[in-house]
């Protein structure tokens, strides 16, 4: 809940537009924990991008209440760049970054 609120900031403000639509996108995730990750990396950024993408397609998203329209892009499929990053410190805790991606 607490990243589609953070995301929530990011969008019109209804929730009702991806920020980036359906422009591939770039996902970069760092990780901070006392101690090893229990889980591996793929499923970090697997659920993640599933969180910040639109839900419309899913069916019923209830538990979600307001935070169901939240979006910064259509699909997951569009995040064509990933980094990750696992950090011993105080935690656990991650910054999640998203930018514009742009074929080189």
């Amino acid at each position: 809940m607490d990243l589609l609120i953070a995301a929530r900031g990011f969008t019109d403000g209804t929730g009702d537009q991806s920020y980036f639509g359906a422009a591939p996108v770039g996902l970069s995730v760092v990780l901070t924990s006392p101690d090893p990750p229990p889980s591996d990396a793929t499923n970090y950024l697997g659920g993640i991008a599933d969180v910040l993408e639109a839900k419309h397609l899913r069916g019923p998203m209830g538990h979600l209440g307001e935070l169901a329209g939240v979006a910064l892009y259509d699909n997951d499929k569009q995040v064509h760049e990933v980094h990750f990053v696992y950090q011993e410190g105080p935690g656990p805790a991650y910054e999640v970054r998203l930018w514009r991606h742009s074929a080189r």
